[in-house]
C-alpha cells in the first residue's frame, strides 16, 4: 500500500481553470479525486465517512457503482440524502 500524500501534489492546469468556473461539468473524475486527496492530506477536510458513485460507458449504455468507507449502511444513506439536498439547493 502507498503511503504517498498528495498533500504537494500540483494542481494541474485544467484544475486551476476549473476552479475559476465553478461548473461540476467541467472537473474529469480524476481531477476531483486528486483534489479531495489533497484536501484530506493537507487536514482540509477530514471525512470519517466517504462515498464515491461513478458511471462508466460501456458497450449497452451506461453503468453506475460506487465505492465507499462508511461505518455502516445508515451513515451511507444519510449522507447520501444530505448530498442530494445540497446537489438541489447549490443548482439553483
Amino acid at each position: 500500500m502507498s503511503t504517498e500524500s498528495f498533500t504537494n501534489y500540483p494542481q494541474s492546469l485544467n484544475e486551476m481553470r476549473i476552479r475559476r468556473s465553478g461548473s461540476a461539468a467541467d472537473w474529469s473524475p480524476r481531477d476531483a479525486l486528486i483534489q479531495m486527496l489533497r484536501d484530506i492530506d493537507s487536514g482540509v477536510i477530514r471525512p470519517d465517512a466517504l462515498i464515491v458513485s461513478f458511471r462508466e460507458k460501456v458497450e449497452q449504455g451506461f453503468r453506475t457503482s460506487y465505492s465507499a468507507a462508511c461505518p455502516d449502511s445508515g451513515v451511507m444513506l444519510a449522507l447520501l440524502e444530505q448530498t442530494k439536498f445540497r446537489i438541489w439547493r447549490d443548482a439553483l
